[in-house]
């Protein structure tokens, strides 16, 4: 079992090696986890080229996974958002990218950071609709989940071979949130949905490895997600391994 923080670094002289160097994450923690924005890596189509013109946004993580590897600590990312040159709608952050786009990207990272970055979450509480506008459950499971994890697969499975673990996306617990187009309800019974359809999906389940679980408190702000109050974390999780 593995136990980890998410830490997002702020590419500050002296911030990074100190958040490094503390016992949280050096000592107590088997991985650190990395919020990866599509649209802050590559703002620009020029800073697709990470050795020529890479983003200080990249360059602060990359210091911070380097910090990771040192220590012995394994990394994860989670990726999100499109870059408006990326995306269908000319619009950056939760938009649709164009076909191809997506994978395109996720090639480049996991070229880039073989070896150094031992897993990937495809995308972020990607049951709700704002999270990536104007795309519905099937481009999700065949353009995000199936087609960029398999992207990373084939860079991890070139010569010299990388262990690499593949995830899905949590999901959120806002209740009066959109949901996805393509699930069925809102809530609880559209998140429902959309594990059942994961499942599902044959092509989809053989490219990853996992399927992520958010097991916050569902009454965390957002409004009780399946009607009702989850006391904590372990309850949630309780209750997920019953229903799968």
């Amino acid at each position: 079992m593995h136990v980890g923080v998410r830490w997002q670094p702020f590419g500050l002289k002296g911030c990074d090696l100190y958040d490094a160097n503390r016992p949280l994450i050096s000592k107590h923690s088997s991985y650190a986890q990395f919020w990866v924005s599509w649209s802050a890596v590559e703002p620009t189509k020029a800073h697709t080229d990470y050795k020529k013109n890479m983003s200080g946004y990249l360059e602060a993580i990359e210091r911070a996974v380097d910090a990771c590897v040192a220590r012995g600590v394994k990394t994860e990312f989670v990726m999100w958002h499109c870059p408006g040159w990326a995306s269908e709608s000319g619009k950056s952050g939760g938009w649709k990218p164009k076909v191809g786009e997506y994978p395109a990207f996720t090639k480049r990272i996991a070229k880039h950071f073989k070896g150094r970055v031992d897993a990937y979450q495809l995308y972020h509480e990607v049951n709700l609709q704002g999270m990536m506008n104007e795309a519905d459950m099937n481009f999700i499971m065949s353009e995000i989940f199936t087609n960029g994890g398999q992207a990373i697969r084939d860079v991890y499975d070139a010569e010299p071979t990388v262990p690499v673990v593949i995830s899905t996306s949590g999901t959120s617990p806002c209740q009066p949130c959109p949901a996805r187009e393509g699930l069925k309800g809102n809530g609880a019974e559209a998140v429902e949905d959309y594990y059942d359809q994961l499942i599902k999906n044959s092509e989809l389940m053989k490219v990853v490895d996992a399927l992520n679980l958010n097991i916050s408190d569902h009454f965390n702000g957002y409004g009780m997600m399946d009607g009702e109050l989850i006391p904590n974390c372990w309850t949630q999780y309780d209750m997920a391994k019953q229903t799968w």
